[in-house]
């Protein structure tokens, strides 16, 4: 049986561009639900910066292990269907709910900041979590089919 797979590289380029997304939706919502404090947002930017980028690479790699919703494709390699995608950010969300609260809390000492921060993550991160996983569905850089 054929193994479809992904290089570390690509878990790597993935990171990347998961990070520029979420450096500005974190910033962003630490300043909202701070009130405009940037020293909070700054806290919580900092915060998620070295917790989820770990989280990420974790969570990537062991996705990868997995085969269910991927198929082959000869233009992609294979591609990735949607319940799998939607699969990665239930997993994904599960874990950030921990992490985002404990940030929240930990750079506001406040649990009202928290779980609104929380909120804002659950929203809104969700939606570019899914976005950001169907257009690396697109790029064939990194994935092999090992045989």
């Amino acid at each position: 049986m054929r193994k479809l797979s992904e290089k570390i590289s690509r878990t790597v380029y993935k990171i990347i561009s998961w990070r520029i997304l979420m450096n500005i939706s974190q910033f962003v919502g630490g300043l909202v639900v701070s009130h405009g404090d940037i020293t909070i947002a700054s806290k919580i930017l900092i915060g998620s910066i070295i917790i989820n980028t770990l989280c990420y690479y974790i969570h990537e790699r062991g996705w990868n292990k997995i085969d269910l919703g991927k198929l082959e494709s000869n233009k992609l390699r294979f591609y990735e269907r949607i319940p799998r995608s939607l699969g990665k950010l239930v997993t994904w969300r599960i874990l950030m709910t921990v992490t985002q609260f404990t940030i929240g809390y930990m750079s506001s000492g406040s649990i009202n900041t928290a779980l609104l921060f929380l909120g804002w993550a659950t929203i809104v991160n969700s939606l570019i979590f899914f976005i950001h996983e169907r257009v690396w569905n697109r790029i064939s850089l990194g994935k092999q089919i090992i045989t």
